[in-house]
């Protein structure tokens, strides 16, 4: 006889009950939650539970608090892995700056790039000559310059001075910077001495405006993101015109705000995508909360604030997105309309198109089609990445390997049928292509149901290992059916 389970279904489905929170249960029924956990029975026992979404929940001034009782950056590291790791994944390494680095990295290198032809220098400061060297050939100042004045090969980086101690590098590389202006020569570099790379959007200048087109200051990325507690990455989404707004702020390059004049006040302001109150719906449009802002919203619904996939981000006003768990959101002041009897409610005629718009009674096409389009940097972006998908070499070597026949099993291991490449069989079978080419690839062992190997690649041996994993899955699909 076997033995006797330690909980049945029903005395787990009895305890899951009492709880609302499945972080509460998870750290108050550490035994139950991970017997249910290993029968697969989460879904059906803890789906009612809220889920508190951790990546959400991140106070700035609290690291802030934690990374000044430290000196070194390894050290923050390694004793406040938790702080350590929310700063690198909400990507604000701009915290860590006033930590001294760890002791491989202590000592600095001053290097020089000098072409004399043109009687121009690069002067850089690095801890890693080959490692900054081998970047310099990818990108940055020098890899522009380069491309300027079509120089083919950059010489190796003459060392002027090195090893030099942390906190004394940024006066020495001073020094060389002013020594080679003296000597007649001329700098190319963009950022100041002591810098190390870095982000140099930081520097920029930038108009600050409220959300109702009150001009505030202008100032840098790195000081507003400091003084609003915002972090850099949003303020260049809003510079960039991906977003129209981040907490409540606008800002505009110092270019683009001298252009319009300096203005204080600007009348004919965009309050697009602005954060103000949203409304969350159930699947038969009822209300069923109402919360501040974009960020409110997602946790709500249990997505993080960095998926820029979720709908809830992509929101735009005209429009009712589809949430979690069946459920969709709009923005407060056109659902109002809606209840008004101002707008109506369109469905696009568009296959797989789940988005509804709200639209005036008297609404035209083009108003349609102007509310689906997709942004300009979107479009922009599409096109960067088709053009690197045409031009690169390994992508169109695998382009040419996708022309071999491919051959179709059972999952008995019988022949079904042959094809003469990949995008064929997946048409003819309803299969997508990508997952086709991961079945053919051995990152999977099926594909729609069948097994997929290449005939002029076939061996008996892989065969046979994908029969045996097909008959895995049927048996543990099977005993899961039972439990």
């Amino acid at each position: 006889m076997g033995n006797k389970p330690r909980y049945t279904f029903e005395e787990c489905q009895e305890i899951a009950k009492k709880y609302d929170s499945y972080d509460i249960f998870k750290e108050e029924q550490k035994d139950i939650y991970k017997y249910i956990k290993g029968h697969c029975w989460c879904t059906l026992l803890c789906s009612h539970m809220s889920r508190i979404n951790k990546r959400l929940k991140y106070n700035i001034d609290e690291v802030k608090e934690i990374i000044k009782k430290y000196k070194t950056l390894k050290e923050f590291r390694i004793k406040e892995p938790k702080a350590y790791g929310s700063v690198i994944r909400h990507k604000d390494r701009w915290l860590l700056k006033d930590l001294l680095p760890s002791e491989n990295s202590y000592n600095r290198w001053i290097y020089a790039y000098e072409f004399k032809e043109l009687n121009k220098v690069y002067v850089g400061l690095t801890w890693n000559v080959e490692k900054r060297h081998g970047q310099h050939r990818i990108k940055g100042t020098v890899h522009k310059f380069l491309k300027e004045h079509n120089i083919e090969e950059l010489p190796h980086p003459l060392i002027v001075e090195g090893p030099v101690a942390y906190d004394k590098a940024g006066e020495r590389e001073r020094f060389w910077m002013d020594k080679y202006l003296s000597d007649k020569w001329e700098l190319i570099n963009i950022s100041d001495a002591g810098s190390l790379g870095g982000d140099t959007v930081g520097n920029d200048v930038v108009a600050v405006f409220k959300i109702n087109g009150e001009f505030i200051e202008c100032t840098s990325v790195k000081k507003a993101a400091e003084k609003y507690s915002i972090k850099r990455n949003l303020i260049r989404l809003v510079m960039s015109g991906r977003n129209k707004s981040t907490n409540g702020l606008r800002f505009f390059k110092e270019d683009e705000w001298i252009q319009m004049g300096k203005p204080n006040k600007i009348d004919s302001f965009n309050l697009l995508n602005k954060e103000e109150e949203i409304v969350l719906l159930d699947g038969d449009l009822n209300v069923r909360q109402v919360v501040k802002n974009k960020v409110a919203a997602a946790e709500y619904e249990g997505y993080t604030q960095h998926n820029i996939n979720n709908n809830i981000f992509m929101l735009r006003h005209h429009l009712i997105l589809n949430t979690k768990n069946g459920g969709k959101c709009a923005y407060y002041d056109d659902y109002e309309k809606f209840k008004r009897n101002e707008w109506i409610i369109v469905k696009p005629e568009i296959h797989k198109c789940k988005t509804l718009l709200l639209l005036p009674k008297d609404y035209t096409e083009d108003d349609v089609k102007k509310l689906l389009a997709k942004p300009l940097w979107w479009e922009n972006r599409s096109r960067k990445r088709s053009l690197q998908r045409r031009t690169n070499p390994m992508k169109i070597i695998n382009r040419n390997l996708t022309d071999k026949t491919v051959q179709q099993f059972s999952l008995d291991g019988i022949l079904l049928n042959e094809y003469k490449n990949p995008r064929e069989a997946a048409k003819k079978n309803n299969i997508c292509v990508h997952a086709l080419h991961s079945c053919l690839s051995c990152k999977s062992y099926t594909s729609g149901g069948y097994i997929w190997l290449y005939k002029e690649t076939f061996m008996r041996s892989i065969l046979e290992e994908k029969i045996a994993a097909a008959k895995r899955m049927k048996e543990r699909e099977a005993k899961r059916k039972i439990n």
